[in-house]
């Protein structure tokens, strides 16, 4: 009896950290937006380290203007011919999946957890197996995209 009250007790604290968590997550995420909607960037450099189980994985390297990328490089090297799966790394998308992730209930096999940096822009942004969803998933698509470097235009 002891032991059934213990574990009861450890699931609603659980449950509890999980809610609150995903409330500050969000309010983080509406806080950093309405910054990025203020500052009414149109134009910028930004490199990304985007860690996948995936053939994207790798340093990206572009160059955007109103959503748009003009100038692309992977690992290094131009990939002009990549910007159509390039644009997943433009702040506008990431903001974006952020928004769609960001309120997954239990029900979703994967939640979205991000960071931000001194600014208040999304630092990080990681797509991870959500611990309350109780189904086998098939495939892991799990992912992380790190903002190394962001730089607007003229400054």
């Amino acid at each position: 009896m002891k032991h059934e009250y213990r574990y009861k007790f450890a699931v609603l604290i659980i449950l509890f950290s999980l809610n609150l968590y995903a409330g500050e997550n969000e309010n983080l995420y509406n806080r950093s937006l309405a910054k990025w909607n203020k500052s009414r960037i149109k134009e910028y450099f930004i490199k990304i380290n985007f860690t996948a189980f995936s053939p994207m994985a790798g340093i990206w390297e572009l160059k955007v203007k109103d959503g748009n990328i003009y100038l692309c490089t992977f690992n290094g090297k131009t990939a002009d011919s990549n910007n159509k799966s390039a644009e997943m790394f433009t702040m506008e998308n990431i903001y974006k999946m952020a928004g769609e992730g960001i309120t997954a209930g239990k029900n979703d096999p994967f939640i979205i957890k991000i960071t931000c940096d001194k600014k208040g822009l999304i630092k990080s942004l990681a797509k991870i197996r959500n611990p309350e969803f109780k189904n086998k998933v098939k495939t892991d698509t799990s992912f992380k995209i790190e903002v190394l470097d962001f730089i607007p235009a003229g400054k």
